[in-house]
């Protein structure tokens, strides 16, 4: 293994430049089989704050605020999104992440005289869903907060479940831990807040989409790292890039004359999930906001049929990229056997033990840009990620509501720094343009209206996911496809928003 210096304090800097954006989180292996705004694609080294300005930040809930003891219940799918964003399993236990949340959890108590209780359903994403809608509907008021999931809950039509916070008295979602663009991105008016995302959320952050890449590979095959990270700060980082880099960079391992799973492949991307992440990196408008805020399917047509073309191209018709529709499982394995130079993956890999555990160097990249005429990168953060809610049947939201902003707030402080300095430390962070990239990527982080609302009754995982089915199909067919399925979603979505709004009210 190269013992290459590691350049933590740019990473951190890098990572503490982008006060807002949006997330996804599941068991930590894969997102679940369902399925912010862009910042500016430069790292400003001279006006990142110092550690110090994150540590040091302040909320702005009262002083001596104090609840007595109160019990503050929260249910959750298990996972990440407990060990992630809530209190990191309940106790030490030497993983350093989890002990950070851990302590943050506490912090929290202690601040303001509270006791967290983190209750789980273990069954999956469906399963919590229906669970706490069934329990809220008939009036159980047993949970103070629902660490949900879009995948959990937004798809499947839960919306008027919820309160609605953005007015409460101790949230400020102008603080920087808030993720305010990506909250109001789920909101049906652009109005009313019900999905909750702040930095407690630590899984959104494992579910950024990022490439991560070989740096020996790339080095064996004639690649110059600093040719690929000046394509990537010029903002030239593209799908047809990408490819060139793939066609070059193979090997047939075993002389069959076919480039497999077990060959060295220039760029690998596994499961239909990972398809997204590429998807909406081409940055295309699949609808609209009438005058009252609510949304109007409205694809760009035009965008995206090159997206579509430009993703054959790449999945389908370039030599030494793999991709393997009926791959249901994540394989790690392969990028850590050294048998892929790019990775299409996630931020939260450079974290896995088994990506970790490579003796090669690897940094991290933004997923490409649909082609040069792309105004900035842009990065999908699945579905699975963790938020917050707050169930019809509290009757005290505020106290939920400032343990929000109290976990929100502490998590800013300590988690975050914690999870890219320490656990991040090694190979991820091995040096400055990695921790641009980072930046880069984080900067661009958006949840998707379609990507969420992805329920059948809303037609939203047609088009929410329609150029990654068009791959899967392996041909060009959106222009008749779109026109067989506008309607019904555009009705659909009416339909639906109107249910929601008349059940909010």
């Amino acid at each position: 293994m190269k013992n290459a210096k590691r350049l933590l304090a740019a990473l951190l800097c890098a990572l503490m430049v982008v006060p807002t954006m949006a997330g996804c989180a599941d068991d930590g292996k894969t997102p679940a089989d369902d399925s912010a705004a862009v910042g500016d694609t430069t790292a400003a080294e001279d006006t990142t704050p110092k550690e110090t300005d994150r540590k040091d930040a302040k909320d702005n809930l009262p002083e001596g605020l104090n609840f007595n003891g109160m019990e503050v219940k929260f249910h959750t799918r298990g996972g990440q999104n407990r060990h992630q964003d809530l209190d990191g399993g309940g106790e030490e236990t030497g993983d350093l992440v989890k002990d950070t949340v851990y302590k943050k959890a506490r912090s929290v108590e202690e601040r303001l005289g509270v006791k967290l209780v983190v209750s789980e359903n273990t069954q999956g994403y469906k399963q919590l869903g229906a669970e706490v809608e069934a329990a809220i509907l008939a009036g159980d008021d047993t949970w103070q907060v629902i660490a949900t999931s879009s995948n959990a809950t937004v798809q499947f039509a839960r919306d008027y479940l919820w309160q609605e916070v953005q007015d409460n008295q101790y949230l400020d979602f102008d603080q920087p831990w808030w993720w305010k663009d990506a909250m109001y991105e789920l909101s049906l008016d652009t109005k009313t807040i019900r999905y909750i995302l702040g930095d407690t959320n630590l899984s959104a952050y494992n579910y950024s989409g990022a490439i991560l890449y070989n740096k020996d590979l790339l080095e064996n095959f004639g690649g110059k790292e600093d040719e690929l990270y000046g394509l990537v700060f010029d903002g030239k980082w593209t799908m047809d890039k990408l490819g060139e880099y793939a066609a070059k960079m193979n090997r047939d391992v075993d002389g069959d004359g076919a480039l497999t799973i077990t060959d060295v492949n220039g760029f690998y991307i596994d499961t239909f999930e990972y398809l997204k992440f590429l998807e909406y990196g081409c940055d295309v408008r699949r609808y609209t906001r009438n005058d009252k805020g609510i949304p109007v399917v409205d694809l760009d047509l035009e965008r995206a049929n090159v997206a579509v073309d430009n993703m054959l191209k790449l999945i389908k018709g370039t030599k030494g990229v793999y991709w393997d529709s009926a791959e249901k499982s994540r394989r790690r394995d392969v990028f850590a056997n050294g048998n892929a130079v790019f990775y299409g993956s996630i931020l939260g890999d450079a974290y896995n033990d088994t990506v970790r555990a490579m003796e090669a160097e690897y940094g991290v990249i933004p997923y490409p840009k649909m082609d040069d005429k792309q105004e900035s990168y842009t990065t999908f953060i699945h579905n699975s990620a963790g938020m917050m809610t707050i169930p019809i049947t509290n009757k005290n939201p505020d106290i939920a509501c400032a343990v929000l902003e109290a976990m929100c707030s502490e998590a800013y402080r300590s988690v975050i720094s914690v999870y890219f300095d320490e656990a991040l430390k090694g190979k991820y962070s091995s040096d400055p343009n990695s921790a641009k990239c980072v930046d880069i990527i984080r900067a661009a982080a958006r949840k998707y209206f379609f990507a969420e609302y992805n329920a059948t009754a809303v037609s939203g995982g047609k088009i929410g996911f329609l150029f990654a089915n068009q791959v899967k199909e392996g041909a060009n067919t959106l222009a008749s496809t779109y026109a067989s399925i506008k309607d019904a979603a555009a009705t659909a979505l009416n339909a639906f928003i109107e249910d929601q709004l008349g059940k909010m009210k």
